[in-house]
């Protein structure tokens, strides 16, 4: 999948006008979206699909109030788009979690 971060950049300002940052990376892409990570330490997660946008909803939705009840981190969306003009199939970002980025290589590995 091609990916032209800075359309990318140019939309994430407009849906989030108070998101600051300089430049953007892909972290990888699954799961009907593609993950983005800002310099200042933020992942943004674009819908590439209809599955993802309800995905979304219900992340968007039930993170929060999963949070407290857990003890493992898990991410607090704190920005949060619907399907429209600037993303097909919406968008959802938060701050990036500290730790290993799950992979297939780290299964079975103790990571605590």
């Amino acid at each position: 999948m091609m990916v032209d971060l800075d359309d990318i950049a140019a939309r994430l300002r407009s849906a989030f006008p108070d998101v600051a940052f300089a430049s953007l990376a892909i972290l990888g892409s699954g799961f009907d979206s593609v993950a983005i990570e800002t310099d200042t330490g933020l992942v943004f997660r674009i819908g590439t699909t209809t599955d993802a946008a309800r995905s979304y909803a219900m992340e968007h939705r039930l993170l929060p109030s999963l949070a407290p009840r857990v003890t493992a981190p898990i991410p607090l969306p704190r920005w949060y788009t619907t399907p429209g003009e600037i993303f097909e199939y919406g968008a959802l970002g938060y701050v990036k979690l500290v730790g290993d980025v799950l992979t297939p290589a780290l299964e079975g590995r103790d990571l605590r």
